[in-house]
């Protein structure tokens, strides 16, 4: 089974999403929203292929896949057995802006 890592940017953007939901809708949608972004994130372990390529060129050529978990896209990659996890970021965000402004 692959191991899952999550970059600092993308625990980042999780803590980001929950404050915004405790601070817009309450502590249950945060808990709700975190909850299913690491089922969604969990379940990469068991089928690491399932989020489709990027079609950003550059995160494409990167072999960037993209998950999209309800409004949000997680941008990951396969790195021999282990899936990193580099961002995960509204989905009507320049997401593939994100990316690059970490390299």
């Amino acid at each position: 089974m692959a191991e899952l890592i999550i970059s600092e940017a993308a625990q980042k953007d999780i803590d980001e999403i929950s404050r915004l939901h405790h601070q817009l809708v309450g502590p249950k949608s945060a808990a709700k929203a975190v909850d299913r972004i690491f089922m969604a994130l969990s379940r990469l372990r068991d089928y690491p292929l399932s989020g489709r390529l990027a079609q950003d060129e550059a995160l494409y050529r990167m072999g960037c896949r993209l998950l999209v978990i309800g409004k949000y896209i997680c941008i990951y990659r396969l790195i021999g057995d282990d899936i990193v996890i580099y961002r995960v970021a509204d989905g009507r965000r320049d997401y593939p802006s994100l990316f690059k402004k970490m390299k």
